[in-house]
Formats: C-alpha cells, structure tokens, sequence
C-alpha cells in the first residue's frame, strides 16, 4: 500500500468514527429522551398511562414501518445514485397518506382500540411528521452528514420530554401531552431539518414536490416496488417486537402492559451505540460490498465486538443491580421485575448483533431472505408468548422475546454467510438494468 493510499485509508477511517460518534451522541440524546417520556409518564400519573402510550406506538409502529419503505436506509445505501431525493420524498408523502387513513380506520372500527383512539391519532400525527425528517435524514446520511441528524435528534427528544411533562403537569393529561410533543416536532423539521436540507439541495420541499406532467410518479413507483421487501420485513419486525404488549394487553391488562413496556424500553438505551454504528457505516458498507469484500467483513466484525462488549456489561450491572435500578428510574413497585431487566439486557445485546448483520445484509442489497427471516421471528415471538405469558405473566413476554431474537440472529447470519459463499449480483444492480436511467 502507498503512502497516499495509507492517508487516504487514515482519513475515511477517522471520518468515519467522527460520524459514529455524532450518531451516538444524537441517538443517546433522542433514546434517553425517549425513555425519558416514558419515566414522566410513569412517575405523573401509573402505569396505565404508559400502557396506552405503549399501545398507541404499538399498533402505529408496525403501519409506518411499512409505509415508510426504508427509505432513509435505501437513500443511504444508495452507491449507484439511482432515485433522486426528490422521488424519495414524494414517495414518502404519498404512502404516508395511506397509512394515515389505515390507522384512522382501524382506531375507529376496533372496539379494542377505542379507548385509546385520541391518543393513537397524535401519535400518529408525530409520526406522519416524524417520517418527513426521516427522509431528509436518508439524504443527509448518504452525504456523511451525520452531525446535522444528531442535532435534530438532540433537540427533538429534549422537546419531546419538555412538552410532554408541560401537557402532564398543566391538565394531568396524556392527550395534550402527546399533541405538544407532535407540534413540537413540526417546529423542529420547519426550522432545522428543511433549512439542513438546503444544505445538500436547494429550494424547499413544496419545490420537491412537483413532478412533470409526462412523469407520472413512474419512478416513484419503480422505488416502492424495490423498497417493498425492505418495508415488509420493518413491519414483519415490529409487530414481532409487539406482539408481547398485544398479548399482555389482551390477556392481562394495560396495567401489566405498562410494566413491561417501561422495561423493555431499556433495550433501546442499551442499543444506541449499536444504532449510532449502524448508522455510520451503512453508507460505507454498501461501497465496500461493491468493492472490498474484506473491508466489509472488517466492518462487520469490529461492530460485533463493540456490541459484545456493550452486552456484557450491560448484562452483569443488570443482573447485580436490576431492582436499585428499577427503582430510581421508575417506582419502588417496579423493582419486582428486576428478573425482567436481566432478560431484557441479554435480549437487546442479541438483538444488537442482529442489527448489525441485518445492516451488513441490507448493504449487500439482500432483500426478500429478510422477508423469510422476518416471519420466521414473528411467528416464534407468538408462539413463545402463547406458551410463556399465561404461565410467567411480563417475565414470560420477555423471556419470549428473546427467545425469538436467537432465532433471527441465527437466521440473518446464514442469509449473510449465503451471500457469501455464493456470491450474486446484488438487487440493486438487477434493479438498476430495469428503472429509468435518469
């Protein structure tokens, strides 16, 4: 190797652990925020309130997880620069009208659900304004510009828990809470993300909007039939990662669903180093994959150790101090479940390891086996929860959870080990011969 290859190699190195480390501190911000409103949540009114927050996310997540069709990932992954962000960003707003006549419909017609119908509809209100930020994310990801996401992560999960707390404290009310979070995000994508946007691309979104009169939204078509495996497996995820809190919900009570959401969320502080990395180097990998095969295998490996390492110590803290812990963040009734947090500490730690191989996998632009993988996750968290939680109560939904998470990670390794020993040309490339050149 050159001395000019060594500096060169040096520099897209050190870029590289700068992004990780924006990634990682606007995620840890945004989680613990995150967790943060939950914890008001908790400690204003009883678990009830966090049991129909939880449930309200519950049933939205797995809509837009569909709806939003990867999106941000696709932009990011995007080496050969085949859609314009444009098309990205009216492909998002069009699916993000559908998924807001779904939940609409489904709040309305279940009878399970009417009783959190208000607070479902402003969830997903912040959703809908939630997946517009996504999307100028995925462009701002693909242009390494990492430090601008973490700032709007930074001050969106800050006013997330300031406007949350203002609706608990001024009415004692979770609904006007949820309304000044929803506000608060518009204010932050009005003011920080558009104008972040600029940056890369001028003109405002109105501006990318148009489309011509003889284009007919063909290509944003062509995308959402690239993007649709990527989105079914999110929405095959999260209903998987649901399924638990649909179950107690069901079988014993918001109550229950409270608890255990409130816990389970502790999975997301624990991964945010993992989400910042995956963040970081997706872009890189999906190069490397066209080009280097071994640094992409280097990527891979170094993220695993990291996320090893995180698992470890989470692991043991949790296991010595689980209920101290329970206690401080939450209420003293919460620490009988200190049994869960060492469950849910192992499950996220697996979990984060799956992520890192599915981001690998995403790289390598491997698309429908995750569908494959998905279901496979899906149908062992239900049956697991079938077995466990009449049994085990919030200890048996967690121990279900995890048990499915091993599955998925044994799963999404054999699809990554696949594409390596027999080595394909990649989705993307295929898909590429077929759309519009632009």
């Amino acid at each position: 190797m050159t001395l000019a290859s060594r500096i060169e190699s040096l520099s897209a190195h050190r870029g590289t652990l700068i992004n990780v480390a924006w990634a990682f501190g606007g995620n840890l911000i945004y989680a613990g925020c995150q967790w943060g409103m939950l914890i008001v949540l908790a400690k204003a009114g009883d678990p009830s309130f966090v049991g129909t927050y939880a449930l309200a996310l519950a049933i939205a997540a797995p809509v837009f997880n569909l709806s939003n069709l990867q999106l941000r990932g696709l932009q990011a992954a995007d080496a050969r620069g085949l859609y314009r962000f444009n098309e990205y960003l009216r492909l998002r707003i069009l699916t993000n009208a559908g998924a807001l006549i779904v939940l609409a419909l489904t709040g309305a017609v279940n009878p399970e659900y009417r009783t959190v119908y208000l607070v479902l509809m402003l969830v997903t209100a912040a959703k809908l304004i939630e997946s517009v930020s996504d999307v100028i994310f995925g462009l701002l990801q693909r242009n390494r510009n990492i430090r601008r996401i973490a700032i709007s992560q930074a001050i969106k999960g800050t006013a997330s828990v300031v406007s949350l707390g203002i609706g608990m404290k001024l009415a004692h009310s979770l609904e006007l809470g949820v309304l000044l979070v929803a506000l608060s995000w518009l204010a932050v994508l009005l003011f920080f993300d558009i104008p972040s946007k600029r940056l890369v691309i001028p003109g405002g979104l109105l501006d990318n909007m148009r489309v011509g009169a003889d284009r007919k939204l063909r290509r944003e078509w062509s995308l959402a039939v690239f993007a649709f495996p990527i989105a079914m497996v999110l929405a095959i995820n999260s209903v998987a990662v649901n399924v638990p809190r649909y179950y107690l919900a069901d079988s014993v009570g918001v109550m229950e669903t409270g608890y255990y959401s409130s816990i389970a969320y502790i999975a997301v502080a624990i991964g945010v180093l993992t989400t910042a990395i995956c963040t970081s180097i997706l872009p890189s990998l999906a190069d490397a994959f066209l080009t280097d095969k071994k640094l992409f295998l280097r990527y891979v490996s170094y993220a695993l150790l990291v996320v090893f390492a995180v698992t470890l110590v989470s692991g043991v803290v949790s296991y010595e101090y689980g209920g101290l812990i329970l206690t401080l963040l939450y209420k003293p009734d919460y620490a009988r479940y200190a049994d869960v947090l060492v469950v849910t500490a192992i499950s996220a730690g697996i979990a984060n390891m799956g992520a890192i191989l599915g981001t690998a996998v995403t790289a390598a632009n491997s698309y429908w086996p995750q569908v494959a993988t998905s279901l496979v996750f899906l149908g062992c968290a239900y049956a697991g929860c079938i077995i466990l939680i009449p049994k085990y109560g919030v200890l048996g939904a967690s121990l279900a959870y995890g048990a499915a998470l091993v599955v998925q990670l044994l799963a999404v390794a054999a699809n990554l080990a696949w594409l390596f020993v027999h080595p394909t040309r990649n989705s993307q490339a295929l898909h590429a011969e077929g759309a519009e050149h632009r």
